[in-house]
C-alpha cells in the first residue's frame, strides 16, 4: 500500500518505488529466511493482494502521467534521446552531484562536467563499497540510481532541485536500509584489492555523508526562511489585487497561459488566452499551440493584435492585460497603461505585469462607423 501511494506522488517517486519493489522481489528470491518469514506471518492471498494493489497503482500512475497523444508534451518535456551523446551523458551523471551538493555543474563547460563527474564517481563508489556489507541496501542504491539516471538521460534531464534532489533521497534511503539490515561477514575475502577498497570506503563514507548532510542543512537554512518570506508565485498577490480593486469581472487577457492558470484558479473564472485564442482556465498543451515550449512564447505583438481585435469585436471600453514578462513592444493603435508589477516571487515565470489597454477615441469612433459603411 505504501509503495502504491509513493508511485502516485510523482514521476520520480514512481521510479524509486519500482527500485524498492525490485529490491523486495530480489530479497524474497535470494533470501530463504525472508521467504520462510513471509510464509509464517502472512497468507499467500496477502502476497497476491499486495502485488495486485501495486500493479493497479502503477497502472493508474502511468495512465495519469502519460499526456494525450495530441499534446506536444507526449512522451515528456524532452524527446526520447536514444543516440549516444557524451555531453548529455556527463550532464545526466552530474545530476547526482547536483542532488548531493545543490551545485549544478554547467553543461556548457567541459571542465565542470569532468571535475564534478570525477567527484561523483568517487563518492558513489565509496558509498557502494560501504553498502555492500549489507548487500540489500546496495541493491536498492544501484537500482534506484540506474533507473533515475536512465530517465535523466533518455527522457528528461530535470530543471531544478525538485527533480535531481531525488538522488539525495536515494542515498538517505539506502543508508536507512543499511542501518536496519544485518551486516554480512566479509572477513573471508582474500583479494587484497577488495580488502583495500572496503577499507577505503570505511574511512571515507562517513566524512562524505556528513559533508553532504551539512550542505543540505545549510541549504535548508537558506531556503526555508526564504520560503516563509518570499512566495513561490506572485499569482495569489495578483488575484488579491484584482479582487480588492473590484476588477474580477473585467475582461482579462492573460499570456502566457501556462503561467496564468494559478490566477484563473484564485479568481475562479476563465481568462482569455491568446495562445488558444479563446477563453480557458488550465493549460492545454495541444499540438496546434502558437507557443509550443517553455523557451518560446507568443510574441507580444500578436498578443496586442488579439487585444485590439477583442476591443473592436466585443465593443469593450478596456481590457485588463496580464503578462508574465514586461511588455516588449508598443503600438500606435492601442493605449497601454501600466498598472502594477508583481515581481516578488521565487520563480521568474510566475512574476506578473498588469496593464490597462484601451482604444483611443478616434479608433473607437472609426470602428463604430465601420458596420454602417460596410452595410
Amino acid at each position: 500500500m505504501l509503495l502504491m501511494l509513493m508511485i502516485n506522488s510523482s514521476a520520480y517517486a514512481l521510479l524509486m518505488a519500482l527500485a524498492l519493489a525490485a529490491t523486495l522481489v530480489i530479497e524474497w528470491i535470494l533470501n530463504p529466511k525472508a521467504r520462510s518469514r513471509d510464509r509464517q506471518y502472512s497468507h499467500a492471498l496477502d502476497l497476491m493482494l499486495s502485488v495486485l494493489i501495486f500493479a493497479v497503482g502503477f497502472g493508474f500512475a502511468v495512465y495519469i502521467l502519460t499526456p494525450p497523444i495530441d499534446s506536444y508534451n507526449h512522451g515528456g518535456l524532452d524527446a526520447w534521446q536514444l543516440n549516444f551523446n557524451l555531453r548529455r551523458t556527463l550532464r545526466a551523471w552530474n545530476r547526482i552531484f547536483a542532488g548531493y551538493t545543490l551545485i549544478v555543474p554547467s553543461q556548457y563547460r567541459w571542465i565542470d562536467l569532468w571535475i564534478c563527474g570525477a567527484i561523483t564517481l568517487f563518492s558513489v563508489s565509496v558509498f557502494a563499497l560501504q553498502l555492500v556489507k549489507r548487500w540489500l541496501s546496495l541493491v536498492f542504491f544501484m537500482l534506484a540510481n540506474l533507473t533515475l539516471l536512465a530517465f535523466t538521460y533518455f527522457r528528461f534531464a530535470g530543471i531544478g532541485p525538485r527533480h535531481f534532489a531525488h538522488f539525495y533521497l536515494i542515498l538517505i534511503a539506502a543508508f536507512w536500509l543499511y542501518a536496519y539490515l544485518p551486516e554480512a561477514d566479509l572477513s573471508q575475502v582474500k583479494s587484497r584489492l577488495v580488502r583495500r577498497s572496503l577499507a577505503l570506503a570505511q574511512n571515507w563514507h562517513q566524512p562524505l555523508l556528513t559533508t553532504i548532510l551539512v550542505i543540505q542543512f545549510l541549504g535548508g537554512l537558506y531556503v526555508y526562511p526564504r520560503d516563509l518570506l518570499i512566495p513561490f508565485s506572485a499569482s495569489k498577490a495578483v488575484s488579491n489585487y484584482i479582487q480588492t480593486s473590484a476588477w474580477q469581472d473585467e475582461f482579462i487577457v492573460a499570456s502566457r497561459d501556462a503561467n496564468m492558470a494559478p490566477i484563473s484558479g484564485y479568481l475562479d473564472r476563465q481568462l482569455y488566452y491568446p495562445e488558444l485564442e479563446s477563453m480557458g482556465s488550465f493549460t492545454l498543451f495541444g499540438g496546434d499551440r502558437e507557443s509550443d515550449n517553455h523557451e518560446n512564447y507568443l510574441p507580444h505583438t500578436e498578443v496586442l493584435r488579439q487585444v485590439e481585435q477583442l476591443l473592436i469585436e466585443r465593443d469593450l471600453e478596456r481590457i485588463l492585460l496580464i503578462l508574465h514578462l514586461p511588455l516588449e513592444t508598443t503600438t500606435d493603435i492601442l493605449s497601454v497603461q501600466p498598472i502594477h508589477a508583481f515581481t516578488r516571487a521565487w520563480t521568474p515565470s510566475e512574476r506578473y505585469y498588469l496593464y490597462w489597454v484601451t482604444l483611443p477615441n478616434s479608433v473607437n469612433e472609426a470602428s463604430s462607423y465601420l458596420p454602417s459603411l460596410l452595410g
